[in-house]
Formats: C-alpha cells, structure tokens, sequence
C-alpha cells in the first residue's frame, strides 16, 4: 500500500512537471503578447490578428524547440510512477 507521503509526493513532481512543459511556452507567449501590445499601441493599429499570428508563431517555434527535453522529462517521470504501480503489487 502506498502512505500519504508517498502520494504527496507523486502529485508534487506532476505539478512540478506540469509547471516545467507549461512554463516555457506561456513565458513566450506572455512576452511576445507584451511586445505586440507595446508595438499596436505606439502604431495606432488594432488588428486582431496582428496580436495572434505572432503569438502562434513563437507558440510552435517554442514547442518545437522543447519538444525533445519534455519528452525526456515526461518519460522520465513515467517510468517512475509504472515502477511505484508495480511496486505496489
């Protein structure tokens, strides 16, 4: 049977998980989204689009470019939870 701790401590390295894949990308795409701003304010332009395509852009060129260390992240943190189930048993 697996105690308290042991349960607290498998939600804590999802969270942490959760936080380092998701981090990355809405850190850019708050700056990106921070710089568009910045730039249609001082241009007086107001184009949906001109705030999203920007923001979709650096989105995937992000995902792209961290796609193989979250793999290896979330990989990681899977064999570990399947190694804790079949201790378990």
């Amino acid at each position: 049977m697996m105690d308290l701790r042991g349960v607290v401590e498998h939600i804590s390295q999802a969270l942490w998980m959760l936080f380092a894949l998701a981090g990355p990308a809405l850190l850019v795409i708050l700056v990106v989204g921070f710089v568009v701003g910045i730039l249609q304010a001082a241009t007086s332009i107001s184009d949906s689009g001109l705030s999203f395509l920007p923001k979709l852009l650096f989105l995937v060129l992000t995902l792209m470019l961290m796609a193989p260390w979250g793999l290896g992240l979330f990989l990681d943190y899977l064999r570990r939870v399947l190694q804790a189930v079949a201790e378990l048993s």
